[in-house]
């Protein structure tokens, strides 16, 4: 039975679940995620379906946690805890730890931040006999491999065409092999090793084949090839698909996400049905007009629309101003104003930047204001040396076979174990074939290493206890027992992150769970939990919704990024107006876009004038509306923008008018009188008084 409330295009998607492969292009705010509750829901109302035969994929720990309480509200306890709702990522994670042992790993293996995978990818590449000094060269390198992984290709699938490549193939088969003797699984490494068990097994195939009768699909859009190949290596004969997901919510293709799959899925499966959601149910009218209007102007998407039944509500606020400053003091104001004045709880606002950087200044002045204000996806702590040297010691204690992080917990803090000590164990293990822990432990015994006996005794206490008492508590017992908190004494900032640290434990039942789970989640915090007003970038807002949205920092360089003005190639400027068309979408009935005259780079100290962004030109008249400050426009009509650039304007020259016309170019002028090709109203003749030069 399908509830009267759904609208028509929800019902007829959630009626073709468990008959046929599905399609479902479900634009922002149209209830996805309702509709493929529902879906679910439909499937396990059949009686030849078992819940236990239902998986459910989504993307990120949260958003699994909400996949599940939905089904619990919808189905009932004691259907939805028997459905499979699970990460791509925590599934090719349970399939190692089950079957692992075929291509050489143990159950204990661990997942290691990013910043780990390239201190180890450095020291592969010094083995392999390559400089290794450029950290830039590093990440790039690491960069290369990870595209690999994500399009599913193994080092010795790699087509060797000059010397570059070959390098890299070498250099991956390296890394490949260096991470397996270390029992480490990268987070790209969970799909390859799930797919080359699938693939080259076939018990382990079978096991899972006869398993899910019907695979649902969340955020389909984000997929890249592997996780496709995993997805379809998980499924039987009989096995129906379910997907849905918004190719114009595609914001991971640096991660490998690859829309064309949404594509490729009807040619996979001729006989799937396609349905379209095109109805928003969240946003005011003026909201949805504004996004619409700027992605259409992307070539690379599936045809759709969006449209709402809502009131139009206000426009779109996009409003210049002079400096960095002035457009912080400016959004804080209005922040303030709508908390204060309109009665706007701080959790229903949010700012949304293209860069974490833009967002300081704000937060300084809100906090300032005394208004409560979350930083959301700050991946900061765990890639500082403090976190990730306490992050050493969980790592060595459930892997000791992890090299790198045993190396650096033997003698942090100091315990009189220097350079030449542990180069001794590394020959040793080097010697004998085995790894650096088990080289420790023979050293010691043998009366070799009398300085780390007592270290050795402890980690050994350690590893038992760390199964028998809670995370939070074994966590905290290891780092002040090895001295490590002791050693931060009279640093309250660092001892600050590893309380948080010890924080982010909860809800973990092993430390191991704990280590593979922040690997998965970083930036996927519980950002609207706090009563606060949010500032996150913008990949960090996607799926969420506030009553108001502020976006500083539209200008080109900035918002597109540079990267994309640089490029040739389209698809990069088409993912940053995807990002713009996610953020104004996160807004139910505010958005006010701000820009500025001249920007201050993170970088440099040089102040120089910068362009509106090109996405506010696209944005339609009709649902937006073009204001600046007082200061802005005296600085724009003086010239005096950081550079001293003129304030003559000549044909070719961009301006934009004083009044509702918009941005153009200046086609012919004689004296005071111009004629401008106005983006929006084409040839208009206009006096000089009544423009600016952009």
């Amino acid at each position: 039975m399908i509830p009267r409330k759904l609208a028509k295009s929800q019902q007829r998607a959630t009626c073709a679940a468990g008959q046929s492969h599905v399609l479902l292009f479900a634009g922002a705010g149209t209830g996805k995620t309702e509709t493929l509750t529902h879906a679910i829901g439909r499937v396990l109302d059949s009686a030849s379906t078992m819940p236990s035969q239902v998986l459910a994929v989504t993307f990120g720990r949260k958003a699994t946690a909400e996949m599940r309480e939905r089904l619990i509200r919808h189905v009932g306890a004691s259907k939805a805890s028997k459905v499979s709702v699970s990460t791509l990522h925590a599934l090719a994670t349970s399939i190692i730890e089950q079957h692992g042992a075929l291509i050489g790993l143990s159950q204990t293996f661990t997942i290691p931040l990013k910043s780990a995978e390239l201190d180890c990818l450095k020291q592969v590449i010094v083995k392999c006999g390559y400089k290794a000094k450029d950290l830039k060269k590093i990440a790039a390198m690491h960069r290369r491999i990870e595209k690999y992984k994500c399009r599913g290709i193994l080092p010795s699938q790699i087509t060797v065409k000059n010397k570059a490549t070959k390098k890299l193939a070498i250099i991956y088969a390296a890394f490949q092999s260096t991470l397996l003797k270390m029992n480490l699984v990268t987070y790209s490494d969970q799909i390859i090793h799930a797919v080359t068990l699938l693939r080259n097994h076939e018990h382990v195939r079978t096991q899972y084949a006869n398993k899910y009768r019907n695979i649902f699909i969340d955020e389909f859009q984000d997929l890249n090839p592997a996780q496709y190949a995993l997805l379809k290596l998980l499924a039987g004969q009989d096995t129906l698909f379910w997907t849905v997901g918004d190719d114009d919510q595609n914001l991971y293709s640096w991660r490998g996400a690859d829309t064309e799959i949404m594509s490729r899925f009807s040619e996979d499966f001729p006989m799937a049905k396609v349905f379209m959601m095109e109805r928003n149910r969240r946003s005011m009218g003026h909201v949805v007009d504004g996004a619409y209007g700027l992605i259409q102007h992307n070539q690379n998407r599936h045809p759709k629309k969006l449209y709402t039944k809502k009131p139009k509500g206000e426009k779109i606020k996009v409003h210049r101003l002079s400096d960095q400053k002035e457009e912080a003091e400016y959004i804080a104001k209005r922040i303030v104003r709508l908390i204060r004045k309109k009665g706007v709880n701080p959790q229903d606002i949010a700012v949304l930047a293209r860069f974490k950087q833009v967002l300081k200044p704000i937060q300084k002045i809100l906090t300032a204001e005394g208004i409560p204000c979350h930083f959301s996806g700050d991946t900061q702590l765990l890639h500082s040396k403090t976190v990730t040297d306490a992050l050493a010691y969980m790592h060595a204690i459930e892997n000791p076979k992890y090299t790198q992080a045993f190396e650096t917990i033997i003698n942090t803090p100091k315990r009189g174990i220097g350079h030449t000590t542990i180069e001794k164990i590394q020959h040793y293990a080097t010697a004998h074939k085995t790894s650096f822990w088990k080289a420790t432990r023979r050293l010691e015994k043998a009366g070799k290493l009398n300085k780390a006996s007592v270290f050795i005794a402890d980690f050994l206490r350690w590893r038992k206890l760390r199964r028998a008492i809670p995370v939070r508590q074994a966590a905290t017992l290891i780092l002040q027992e090895s001295g490590y908190m002791a050693s931060l004494k009279g640093k309250p900032d660092k001892l600050a992150a590893i309380e948080k640290l010890v924080g982010m434990t909860k809800g973990y039942a092993t430390i191991r769970q704990f280590l593979n789970g922040i690997a998965e989640d970083i930036g996927d915090d519980d950002a609207t939990s706090e009563k606060a007003v949010h500032l996150m970038t913008l990949h960090a807002a996607k799926g969420l919704a506030f009553d108001a949205v502020f976006m500083p920092a539209w200008e080109d360089g900035v918002f597109p990024n540079y990267r994309a003005l640089d490029s040739n190639k389209a698809d990069k400027m088409e993912e940053e107006r995807r990002l713009a068309y996610v953020g104004i979408t996160r807004a139910r009935e505010y958005v006010c876009i701000t820009h500025i005259v001249k920007r201050r780079p993170t970088h440099r100290h040089a102040v120089h004038e910068v362009k509106p962004s090109r996405f506010i030109e696209e944005l339609p008249r009709t649902a937006r509306e073009r204001t600046r400050s007082k200061l802005a426009t005296k600085l724009l009509r003086s010239g005096s923008t950081g550079e001293g650039k003129s304030k003559y304007i000549a044909p070719g020259d961009i301006v934009s008018h004083n009044k509702d016309c918009g941005y153009g170019q200046v086609v012919t002028r004689e004296g005071k009188i111009l004629v401008v090709k106005f983006n929006d109203i084409g040839l208009k003749t206009v006096r000089l008084k009544e423009v600016t030069k952009a």
